[in-house]
Parts: C-alpha cells; sequence; structure tokens
C-alpha cells in the first residue's frame, strides 16, 4: 500500500521541484507551495505508516545526528507562507542556548515539530 501512495506524490514532488528550477516570482513561490504540501502529504502517509508499526509492535528509531537550528529553519521557512495567508505572523528566534545537534531520529522528529505547528 505504501508504494501506491508514495510513488506518484514521488513523481509530482520531483516534477514540482524540477518546475521551481525553471520558474520566477509568483509562479515560483506557488510551486514552492505545492511541493511544500506535498512534502507534508508524503509525512501524513508516513505517519500512518508508522502507526500501523506501533501498532504491530515494528517501529524501528533511527538514530542520527540532527543539526537542530537547520531543521528549526526549514520548518519556518515552510510554515511562514502558510501563516502569512492565514493572516498570522510565525517569528522564530534562534536561541542560542539551544543544543546545535541531537541525536534522535530526524524523520520522527521532524514530524511531531511539523504536527504541533500544523495545529
Amino acid at each position: 500500500m505504501s508504494h501506491e501512495l508514495r510513488t506518484p506524490l514521488n513523481a509530482i514532488l520531483g516534477f514540482t521541484q524540477l518546475m521551481i528550477q525553471s520558474s520566477n516570482g509568483e509562479t515560483k513561490a506557488q510551486l514552492q507551495g505545492i511541493l511544500d504540501n506535498g512534502n507534508h502529504l508524503l509525512s501524513l502517509i508516513n505517519n500512518l505508516l508508522t502507526a500501523a508499526q506501533i501498532e504491530t509492535g515494528k517501529l524501528n528509531i533511527n538514530l542520527t545526528q540532527v543539526n537542530l537550528p537547520k531543521l528549526l529553519a526549514q520548518l519556518h521557512n515552510s510554515f511562514a507562507l502558510q501563516a502569512k495567508v492565514k493572516g498570522l505572523e510565525l517569528v522564530w528566534c534562534n536561541e542560542t542556548d539551544l543544543p546545535y545537534y541531537l541525536e534522535t531520529d530526524g524523520v520522527k522528529l521532524r514530524q511531531i515539530l511539523i504536527n504541533l505547528l500544523d495545529n
């Protein structure tokens, strides 16, 4: 089932990335919105698959070094436009006392933060 969902979505994301490279201005921003939302949809699909793994007791944790400031900046960039459309301002303060690197499952951490920001 995951293959049937991910394959067409990855094709959409790939073509969108190619179109972003050859466009400019407002079109580029609109394509970036498609890419951001497509990536969000992909993460939702991954969440569903993770939930199924949890239920079956087969969830794997993949520990890696995650650059926390970089991850937070990427999330800020992804959600700032969505917030602006809703008449909100997403403010990110780069705290200097945060750890630079974390050893964690980067994919799962990213999804948790996306879920928090999305709510």
